[in-house]
């Protein structure tokens, strides 16, 4: 039964960006609102992408038209549309062409499809939102992302679980850690070192995210004594798809 005297808890306190950093994305976007199209700086917002005031890196906002951070919060345009955008701009690609002009004479769509192929048709990403009162909770998946590849997702999060068991079976060596250690702990942990979630890492990053896990991994009290006792921390990529994710 919940506590009705727990306090409510903290909202991320807010991050602003520095002017240096305005600039930066203004610059990206042409000082232009990628939805609508309207110039000019002074007409332009910073929005944090993924809603989280605190999150204040290049890779998690956008320069938008106050019109369209309006549109955006009442769901007339998308999450994943926002994503995209900021995804082809990175990427140095043209502006990804979107209809929010024309969705808002639309009181309700019963289903859009949305088709992506990107690496000569190797990989297809379709994201399908059944209304755009419900599109912010619509699974975002990003081309050219971890995410486009199941194997390797699931690879990245069973080292991330992996970790949080070691770091966890540390107090047993007498290691002292602030709170629970968690999935969660490790998925910022990767957020924050690689600008992103796991899901929403670039391919051509996965190898060094995998390094640099398994490292640490190795680098806990029960990896350092597994591996002196030639006793595996964590089964290969390969093994881990040959096994279907199944632990050791």
């Amino acid at each position: 039964m919940e506590n009705a005297d727990a306090p409510a808890p903290k909202k991320a306190k807010r991050v602003p960006p520095g002017r240096s950093q305005e600039r930066r994305i203004w610059d990206e976007s042409g000082s232009r609102c990628q939805f609508c199209g309207k110039p000019g700086i002074v007409n332009l917002q910073i929005h944090h992408l993924d809603e989280d005031p605190s999150n204040t890196v290049d890779g998690n906002l956008l320069a938008i038209c106050g019109g369209c951070h309006e549109s955006y919060k009442h769901g007339v345009i998308s999450r994943n549309d926002a994503f995209k955008v900021k995804f082809y701009l990175t990427e140095g690609k043209p502006p990804f062409p979107l209809l929010a002009s024309e969705s808002k004479a639309v009181t309700r769509v019963k289903k859009t499809s949305i088709k992506v192929k990107v690496n000569k048709g190797q990989v297809a990403e379709t994201i399908i939102n059944k209304n755009y009162g419900t599109s912010k909770n619509a699974p975002i998946i990003l081309p050219g992302t971890v995410a486009t590849d199941p194997d390797r997702y699931n690879y990245l999060e069973y080292l991330m679980e992996r970790l949080a068991e070691y770091r966890e079976a540390g107090a047993s060596f007498g290691q002292k850690r602030r709170g629970k250690i968690h999935v969660g702990v490790i998925r910022n942990m990767v957020k924050n070192d690689w600008g992103a979630l796991p899901k929403n890492l670039k391919l051509g990053v996965w190898d060094d995210v995998v390094a640099e896990l398994k490292a640490k991994i190795d680098y806990t009290a029960l990896g350092r004594v597994r591996n002196k006792q030639g006793k595996r921390r964590y089964h290969s990529f390969e093994d881990h798809v040959a096994k279907g994710g199944a632990e050791e």
